[in-house]
């Protein structure tokens, strides 16, 4: 049984450009249920890192809104069959494909690729921690 935790955030003022910040980093066994995104002020193309026991999943940049909310979903492709996080905003959401991810060490980071500006870096990770029973 995985029980429901307060959710992760990051807050950075004036992020880095290249530099990832860190919105989850846990050696408990966690389910992760949702990861979010948000650059304000300006318009940034952001990457998202997800690492798994030990295993990154390929992270997918994207050229995002500040007005906009982002989610992060895994996503396979059929010809390399590769996981990858993909980066898709509220609006496309309907065409996501929400996969729950676990691991006993699970870190989750972002950062900005571009440098059109200095604002806010946002992130929220909502997760449950497995709990003996």
């Amino acid at each position: 049984m995985f029980e429901y935790q307060a959710p992760a955030v990051l807050n950075q003022a004036t992020p880095v450009n290249g530099t990832f910040y860190t919105i989850l980093d846990t050696t408990k066994y966690v389910r992760v249920y949702d990861i979010g995104i948000n650059i304000e002020d300006a318009d940034e193309d952001l990457e998202v890192q997800v690492t798994v026991d030990g295993e990154t999943i390929a992270a997918s940049a994207a050229t995002c809104t500040h007005s906009t909310s982002y989610f992060c979903v895994l996503h396979v492709n059929p010809i390399t069959r590769v996981d990858y996080i993909g980066i898709i905003s509220n609006t496309n959401f309907q065409f996501g494909s929400h996969a729950i991810l676990e691991g006993h060490s699970v870190k989750i980071e972002v950062r900005k690729t571009s440098a059109n500006g200095a604002g806010n870096l946002t992130g929220i990770v909502t997760y449950g921690v497995l709990k003996n029973v």
